[in-house]
């Protein structure tokens, strides 16, 4: 499953005209730590979830919608994204089930009812969007402590990152040091 969304995902850059910009942004999204990173949400949420709906923000490149997607743990999701490149390359990878990526703000938002809800991009943004997910959701979500000029709300621990959630009930957690960072993973139901 994950090989074939790998493929499937380095096929959508032959439609795409190469500049070094998305270069950059492809070496950056098959680096190890980001590969293991999505497949660490990938585990740790499965366990809770099976054939739901979700809801995604931030999802950037869109590979973990599909992931989720081909592990059975979502039939149906939406998402949001800042830029607007993405939101298309997204729905185009994603075009073969029922995803739709659309331009929104990630800090200022409704979120919609879905089955989880996931935030892989919480450093990228404040953690006033905890306070829209409604009680008894499910969410999944990570943070790091790498420090990037777009990170805003990094986290030094994976128990810094479980402070931030005293509204949530954590099901499960986990912390994986990768070549430059660490990425930390939580699965969390609003209280």
């Amino acid at each position: 499953k994950t090989i074939n969304v790998i493929t499937r995902y380095v096929g959508n850059y032959y439609n795409q005209e190469l500049t070094p910009e998305l270069a950059l942004a492809l070496r950056d999204s098959l680096s190890r730590g980001q590969l293991m990173s999505k497949l660490s949400a990938v585990k740790l949420v499965q366990p809770f979830v099976e054939k739901a709906d979700a809801f995604f923000i931030g999802h950037w490149h869109g590979m973990l919608p599909m992931l989720f997607y081909e592990h059975g743990i979502i039939t149906s999701a939406t998402g949001i994204e800042l830029d607007p490149f993405w939101v298309d390359f997204s729905n185009k990878l994603n075009h073969y089930w029922d995803w739709k990526s659309s331009l929104g703000n990630a800090d200022i938002f409704t979120l919609p009812s879905a089955g989880v809800i996931v935030n892989t991009s919480c450093e990228h943004m404040s953690d006033a969007w905890l306070d829209a997910v409604a009680p008894g959701t499910l969410v999944c979500a990570q943070s790091t402590d790498y420090q990037h000029p777009t990170h805003i709300n990094t986290v030094n621990s994976l128990g810094e990152f479980i402070e931030k959630w005293s509204n949530f009930s954590i099901l499960d957690c986990d912390s994986s040091k990768y070549d430059v960072y660490s990425r930390f993973t939580l699965i969390a139901i609003k209280k």
